[in-house]
């Protein structure tokens, strides 16, 4: 949704899913487990129209390398999906939840705009897809065991469904 907006999305990946992650619209992808990714986002950002950060994660050490990358490009905020952390943060940061359903609440023509009218129109002529791919496990609800086992061994760039039928 950041890429169909015109936001220049910068990210981390896994270096197995830069491509991957390159086709869902993102300009920059860095390695998420590089010593430097905090520095290479902030030389990447450098100079532009920087709007903020979006933590998908929001893992306290997410949220704080989020933070920290936000203070180095001059403070701003930091959107969390999880409760976001009340302190440890650069005074010039903050940290706020962001649910689409709040935003849909608090701001009606946004949740229209974007719900409504984009998503259902750019999901029916391709221009937006539901990622990631699933991955389908078929049995039924014997097999749900083992779609949580998948699940917890790591799936990375897909969605592990069981398939009832």
């Amino acid at each position: 949704l950041a890429a169909a907006s015109g936001v220049t999305v910068v990210t981390t990946a896994s270096a197995r899913n830069h491509d991957y992650v390159q086709s869902l619209g993102a300009k920059h992808i860095f390695d998420q487990t590089s010593a430097s990714v905090v520095d290479d986002i902030v030389a990447a950002l450098e100079g532009s129209d920087f709007a903020g950060a979006y933590d998908a994660i929001s893992h306290p050490d997410t949220v704080k390398a989020c933070a920290e990358i936000v203070h180095k490009l001059g403070g701003g905020k930091v959107a969390t999906v999880l409760p976001p952390p009340e302190s440890g943060l650069p005074d010039d940061v903050k940290a706020v939840g962001l649910f689409a359903i709040t935003i849909a609440l608090q701001h009606p023509e946004v949740g229209d705009a974007v719900w409504r009218k984009y998503v259902p129109e750019a999901l029916k002529d391709g221009r937006l897809q539901a990622k990631p791919d699933p991955l389908v496990i078929k049995g039924g609800l014997e097999k749900v065991q083992e779609g949580l086992d998948r699940q917890k061994a790591g799936v990375s760039a897909a969605k592990v469904v069981i398939d009832l039928q």
